[in-house]
């Protein structure tokens, strides 16, 4: 049983670098650094948009404290209306942190 499960999830994890090499060299860095974490898996049962799968994964007060790396701006400007949630963005091919927003400066206080 145990084998299996290791077969699945080498299969899996093939799957998914094979998907993040079909992105090109103008996601080098998106690919790089999603390689250092694990994924998580959303209770969606029919397809959804990134950006709303990623707000719901969120929440309205980001208890599981996630951190999320996007170059999407729209989605940025959604996050930075939750607080406590990081961004990572990256920048000249650094991994740069965003300020903190409004919403999370006001929440700490």
């Amino acid at each position: 049983m145990r084998v299996k499960m290791l077969k699945n999830s080498t299969r899996r994890n093939t799957l998914n670098n094979r998907r993040r090499s079909c992105l090109g060299d103008d996601f080098l860095g998106a690919k790089l650094v999603s390689k250092r974490f694990k994924p998580r898996k959303c209770k969606h049962r029919k397809p959804v948009l990134a950006t709303d799968c990623i707000l719901s994964l969120i929440g309205e007060d980001n208890a599981s404290r996630f951190c999320v790396a996007t170059q999407d701006k729209e989605l940025q400007r959604a996050l930075r209306k939750v607080p406590a949630v990081p961004i990572i963005i990256v920048n000249h091919g650094a991994l740069a942190l965003d300020k903190h927003s409004f919403a999370s400066q006001k929440a700490a206080t």
